[in-house]
C-alpha cells in the first residue's frame, strides 16, 4: 500500500480502490481492498513500525496498491 505521494516501483503492478477491510494480526496486517475496477484483493502487510490503531485508520479509505507480478498469485473459484 502506497503512502500518499509515493510513486510505484518501476515495472510494478499498480490497482486502487477503498480499504472496506482492515485486520491487524500482530506481525501482520490483512486489508481487504475493494478494486476501482471491479473486484477484490487482499493484501498482506508486514507490520514493522505501525501500531494497530495506525493501521486501523486505513479502513473506508482510498489506497494505491503496487506489487511485483512475481508476487502475485491467482486463486480459483
Amino acid at each position: 500500500i502506497l503512502a500518499d505521494g509515493q510513486n510505484a516501483p518501476s515495472g510494478a503492478r499498480n490497482e486502487s480502490g477503498v480499504a472496506h477491510d482492515v485486520v491487524y494480526v500482530g506481525p501482520i496486517t490483512r486489508y481487504h481492498v475493494t478494486l476501482d475496477r471491479g473486484g477484490e484483493l487482499q493484501v498482506l502487510s508486514q507490520n514493522l513500525a505501525a501500531t494497530s490503531s495506525e493501521v486501523w485508520e486505513a479502513r473506508g479509505r482510498r489506497v494505491t496498491l503496487s506489487w511485483r507480478p512475481e508476487s502475485e498469485a491467482e486463486l480459483d473459484g
